[in-house]
């Protein structure tokens, strides 16, 4: 075997989009959908958004919705109406009162969600348990407005009409030197996206002080069994010998062994 100069001892965090403290991993779903009235009659019209994020830190979800063409004009006692905004769940089991939306003079209607900075409303866990659900904007009893939502999608299912996810995963697992490779630094990176309009995986190994200008290396990545899979090769250039080796189906590479989440859990060895 030739000289390793650098290791990592894993790259979960990086690669399989898991839960590491040496990774910032972002899981994104997103759904969205039009709002319809109720009364057949009625010009009034909307949509919606939903948002899930799964951050090492704090998770974050946002519910949107836009409405127009409402009734605004104001009661004897010079109120203007209150509209509401409802979650329902697709067995009629759970229903989540998101409190009074913004209406504007001219009908227009909008409510804008945020946590962790608003809490959820009691009975609400989390807005993917609404998932083949509704969306209601009621005025009192009477309902106004109303949207079906889609399936929240993981992040290896095919994007759908009104419905998307993505990760992005950076991952910053340092490479450790060996005695070989005193004075040597690097760090690996991952991103695997899954979007409406494009799908994208890649990863990029990043080293410093990486032999002298002009050495070539190799990038070998492990798996349990000892099996290796060589990532590819890169070359020490600048006077800080700085090598990097990129990956990215954007460009049209192909990320060896499977895919970035093949990868997850491997061990990455950079050789001379």
């Amino acid at each position: 075997m030739r000289p390793m100069l650098l290791a990592a001892a894993a790259l979960a965090a990086a690669l399989s989009l898991g839960d590491d403290a040496g990774a910032r991993t972002v899981v994104t779903q997103v759904v969205r959908g039009r709002l319809d009235p109720a009364d057949g009659d009625s010009e009034a019209g909307g949509k919606f958004r939903m948002l899930v994020m799964d951050r090492p830190s704090v998770d974050r979800e946002a519910f949107d919705i836009d409405a127009w063409g409402l009734d605004a004009s104001r009661d004897e006692s010079g109120n203007v109406p209150s509209y509401r905004a409802y979650l329902v769940s697709a067995d009629g089991s759970a229903e989540g009162d998101f409190g009074e939306v913004y209406l504007s003079p001219r009908g227009r209607a909008k409510l804008r969600f945020r946590s962790p900075r608003e809490s959820l409303p009691d009975g609400v866990d989390t807005l993917k348990d609404f998932a083949g659900g509704t969306v209601e904007l009621r005025l009192g009893e009477t309902l106004v407005l109303s949207g079906d939502v889609p399936d929240f999608l993981g992040i290896t299912d095919d994007n759908g009409p009104g419905s998307h996810a993505a990760a992005r995963a950076v991952g910053t697992k340092r490479l450790r030197p060996t005695g070989d490779g005193a004075g040597s630094k690097g760090v690996i990176q991952a991103v695997y996206a899954n979007r409406p309009l494009i799908q994208v995986e890649a990863i990029r190994v990043e080293c410093l002080g990486l032999g002298d200008r002009g050495d070539q290396f190799t990038v070998v990545a492990i798996d349990a069994d000892g099996e290796e899979t060589t990532l590819g090769t890169m070359t020490s250039r600048t006077r800080y010998a700085v090598a990097v080796l990129h990956l990215s189906t954007r460009r049209g590479d192909t990320i060896p062994g499977g895919g970035v989440l093949a990868l997850g859990g491997r061990v990455v060895e950079v050789r001379d």
